[in-house]
């Protein structure tokens, strides 16, 4: 063996090794970017799901603030037509009800507070008779203004009507309440979707970066290693063409065609893909390995 050929044999053991670290990086981060790819999906995936479920949200609170601007319109009219008939109603208490005359809810409100402060508070027994004095007055005179409104069909029917149409005006704008409530809390809830899904959003694009640094760095790693399966390829080359019996025993190794071949799937395994079994043997078989 010459020194050449030693030479040779010496820097070919030398890039293999290397080309054997190299291989081991690259795919160490080939499996870093797969890593981060999955991780990456995955978050898209939560962000994906978090929209759709913020958009659906939002179409609920469109739909309920459609209903309250419907709603307010007859609570509206409601309001108005109440306004109308309370009109009447008090052009009737003016005709037919004694001159300056109390309300009878009016009335009735007052004696339900003093029935219970007389229940609840302790009073000395001046207070108490006079409280009890003022109840029986206010019971004589609710009474009696009841009566009045009972013996006047015309009054009694004015007064019905208007508490009637206040009722409905009254429970029209509960309804509006409730469902603008319930717009709120469909938009409270589609804010903070969106805003989850902003903050997982930017963790995506954090994996995003990592996955392309380590892509990168996998490009660049495996570019170095092809580099010195090239240059070992040719030392196999030199070392062949020195060595007359493992030169014949290569153009020996098969025909014409399976060494194209064989170049063929060398040029395909640098450029990164991966060789079967029978890839391997068709290599060895025409001395490239």
């Amino acid at each position: 063996m010459t020194e050449d050929v030693r030479s040779l044999e010496k820097e070919k053991d030398v890039l293999q090794k290397k080309a054997n670290d190299y291989r081991t990086a690259r795919d160490k981060l080939n499996e870093d970017a797969k890593k981060w790819v999955k991780k990456r999906d995955e978050l898209n995936n939560k962000v994906r799901e978090l929209i759709e479920k913020a958009n659906e949200h939002k179409k609920k609170r469109d739909e309920l603030n459609e209903q309250v601007c419907r709603s307010k319109v007859i609570r509206d009219e409601m309001n108005a037509k109440y306004e109308e008939i309370a009109k009447v109603s008090a052009q009737a208490k003016k005709k037919h009800m004694p001159a300056g005359a109390p309300s009878v809810s009016k009335l009735k409100k007052e004696f339900k507070a003093l029935e219970f402060e007389q229940m609840t508070t302790p009073l000395s027994p001046k207070k108490e008779k006079a409280l009890i004095d003022r109840l029986s007055a206010l019971q004589a005179e609710i009474k009696g203004l009841e009566k009045t409104i009972d013996d006047d069909p015309e009054l009694k029917e004015a007064i019905s009507e208007a508490k009637l149409a206040k009722e409905r005006a009254e429970k029209q704008h509960k309804h509006v309440g409730e469902l603008a409530d319930g717009a709120q809390k469909e938009h409270e809830s589609m804010i903070g979707l969106f805003n989850e899904a902003g903050k997982l959003r930017k963790d995506a694009d954090s994996v995003q970066e990592k996955f392309v640094v380590a892509k990168l760095e996998a490009d660049k790693v495996h570019n170095e290693y092809i580099a010195l399966v090239n240059r070992i390829h040719e030392i196999e080359k030199e070392l062949a063409e020195s060595r007359p019996s493992e030169k014949g025993s290569r153009r020996s190794a098969g025909a014409p065609e399976v060494l194209a071949r064989a170049d063929e799937i060398f040029d395909q395994f640098k450029n990164g893909k991966k060789l079967s079994t029978e890839d391997l043997m068709i290599l060895q078989k025409a001395g490239l390995l």
